[in-house]
């Protein structure tokens, strides 16, 4: 019996989950070879037919009893012996004999031996999208007959809800009750929905929930803490969580969630009580009052500054206050500033107050800037004299990464539709070896274009919607960033184009923006990262896709042209992208400048040439961050453990 399934046996009881365990040097180079090892010679899911074959002959010697009568005897064999090869021989026998029972057609072979590597812990990839969620949902039902949570965990809530849907043709079968969660839902309609065996949601969902768990076991102290909650009427802990542990977990398109998603932490913040604060702002709000003009302050130039006899009085009237009044040059700018907030501002002239909210205009050309500490001083102190709540800091309770959280699940799989660009990342921060069809890869090539200013870049970019109608071809533009992209709408709105945005939402609305690419002419534009709940008909006239900025990898492109059946792919980047700054060096853009043409465009082999070296680049930055996310986390809780476990 391996540790992961000798650890979900034995905890049967409470709240089970894997601990944080620092693995030894010496294992750690033994993992490693041994994983090498499996990339270069055991890969492969092997042969799918002859699998099948096997299953068949198990089948026929289990449909003499019906599925339900064997699951008592499957259960208990499964925790004590865990998924061994024969008895996940046997639980996907069953699965096929549910759905032969139920008149359903029968999965690819491929989809069965996908569905064995999964329940034996591995990253499966298998290229057919049937095929893959058909292995999904096999290894989610044969998992389920242990009796324990399973959790599906996918990218987005709408799809969540969907596969709860489809999984409903392969558990329903075998007994097994499904259920989706989604944000919104009240305490007791989540809490009775993880009660389900399947359990569908996106993995922040699942992730934050887990963190309120932990908010509540964090103070638990037994049943004597149960009984004194009982005794002062407040509900035990166990009946204010939600999860019911940390069991299985598949995870849907793996490489986005588990290899995209790792550095957006799962977070968990409360406001801050800024009482004392409140009253600091309070005194020096009375103490500006208390100053008579051109005594003890002048106005110059509409800023206040205080005089020899201010500096006096305000010494004398902080004197019993002690703490930050105390402090002199501190204590004069603090009350300068209430001067200006009393004297100098405005209501609805410099500011307005907005659902009870102080709203300061950002001077032009700094929206995105970072406010000094007398900005941030004048707002909380207009704040205090309007009587509004003081913006701010919040409170953050609980912090955890997604592969730590990830980690923590005593069994770890996930499907994908090719995992060989991040293989090595699967095994760094989740130990989780690749298995898949050795198929060759398929990828678009993609036209490398670079311009010397943004605007040139804007330029073509309108050029190419523009020519579309006439060229019989709808477009599709890729970015990056927010603003980014609401820079191009606008752009492309003042050339009288309109074009529709896909939220990656896998809604209604994306469907029916989607549906607009039917016709040649039609521009819709997609933001990172690229969702594949929502794809285009690939009978519809052919697609141009134009990626406009540099993304985290050259996999979300090949994945751009896949979903949305691109026939061509350009990719056009400005060397004055802050992105593109960073990665290439100044000689090189430099000399790019020189031999652009006269419409700011660099020659193509130089583009190709300094495109690839960004791209790997690019890749390289965001694979180490994401280790040094994991490190972070070990680091923080190796420094804390004094305090208990740091979540």
């Amino acid at each position: 019996m391996n540790t992961a399934d000798a650890a979900a046996a034995a905890a049967l009881r409470g709240y089970p989950e894997r601990d944080d365990v620092r693995r030894a040097l010496a294992d750690r180079v033994v993992e490693r070879v041994s994983a090498r090892l499996h990339r270069m010679l055991g890969r492969g899911l092997g042969d799918a037919d002859a699998y099948v074959r096997q299953i068949e002959r198990m089948a026929d010697s289990l449909r003499a009893a019906p599925p339900q009568e064997r699951l008592p005897q499957m259960r208990y064999r499964l925790r004590r012996d865990g998924y061994t090869d024969s008895l996940i021989l046997e639980c996907l026998a069953l699965c096929s004999i549910g759905l032969e029972q139920k008149g359903i057609a029968q999965p690819a072979a491929v989809s069965y031996v996908a569905a064995a590597a999964l329940l034996r812990r591995s990253i499966v990839a298998v290229a057919d999208d049937d095929s893959r969620f058909a292995a999904l949902a096999l290894a989610v039902t044969a998992g389920a007959l242990r009796g324990e949570p399973v959790h599906v965990l996918t990218r987005g809530d709408a799809r969540a809800v969907e596969i709860a849907r489809l999984l409903g043709t392969y558990c329903d079968p075998m007994g097994v009750r499904v259920a989706a969660v989604a944000p919104g839902m009240q305490f007791r309609a989540k809490r009775e929905a993880y009660a389900a065996t399947v359990v569908c949601s996106s993995t922040r969902e699942t992730g934050l929930d887990y963190l309120r768990d932990r908010l509540q076991l964090g103070a638990r102290q037994g049943e004597l803490a149960n009984v004194a909650a009982r005794l002062s009427g407040d509900a035990p802990v166990e009946e204010r969580l939600l999860l019911r542990g940390l069991y299985c977990a598949f995870v849907e398109d793996a490489e986005l969630v588990m290899i995209d998603d790792a550095r957006l932490p799962l977070v968990i913040s409360a406001e801050a009580d800024r009482s004392r604060e409140r009253l600091l702002y309070e005194q020096a709000l009375e103490l500006a009052r208390a100053l008579d003009q051109e005594r003890d302050f002048t106005m110059e130039n509409g800023e206040p500054a205080l005089t020899d006899d201010g500096r006096q009085r305000l010494a004398q009237l902080v004197s019993p206050l002690g703490g930050i009044w105390a402090a002199r040059n501190r204590c004069e700018e603090l009350i300068v500033i209430a001067l200006r907030a009393l004297r100098e501002f405005v209501r609805d002239r410099d500011y307005q107050v907005v659902q009870g909210r102080v709203v300061f205009p950002a001077p032009a050309g700094k929206e995105g800037e970072d406010r000094s500490e007398g900005d941030e001083m004048l707002q909380k102190l207009t704040e205090v004299k309007e009587g509004c709540a003081l913006s701010g800091r919040r409170d953050v309770l609980a912090r955890m990464s997604v592969p730590r959280f990830l980690n923590r699940y005593l069994r770890l799989a996930g499907v994908c539709s090719d995992a060989r660009p991040v293989e090595h990342e699967f095994w760094s921060l989740y130990g989780l070896r690749v298995t898949g069809e050795d198929l060759p890869r398929k990828t678009l090539p993609c036209k490398a274009r670079v311009f010397v200013s943004a605007q040139a870049r804007l330029d073509a970019i309108v050029r190419r919607a523009v020519e579309s109608p006439a060229g019989g071809y709808a477009v599709m533009i890729a970015m990056r960033s927010q603003q980014e992209a609401q820079t191009v709408l606008e752009v492309l709105a003042a050339a009288g184009i309109r074009a529709g945005v896909v939220l990656g939402r896998g809604d209604d609305a994306d469907r029916q923006t989607l549906a607009g690419l039917a016709q040649a002419g039609a521009v819709v534009m997609t933001c990172y990262p690229a969702e594949r709940s929502v794809t285009r008909d690939p009978t519809d006239v052919p697609l141009h896709l134009l990626v406009a900025e540099l993304h985290d990898a050259r996999r979300h492109v090949d994945m751009l042209c896949s979903v949305y059946s691109a026939i061509r792919c350009e990719m056009l980047l400005s060397l004055d992208n802050e992105i593109v700054k960073a990665l290439a060096p100044a000689a090189v853009a430099t000399w790019m400048r020189r031999r652009a043409g006269h419409d700011g465009e660099a020659p193509s082999r130089l583009s190709h040439w300094l495109t690839r070296r960004l791209q790997t680049a690019m890749e390289r930055e965001q694979r180490l961050l994401r280790e040094e996310l994991l490190s972070r986390d070990v680091y923080l809780n190796d420094l804390l453990a004094f305090s208990g476990r740091h979540d």
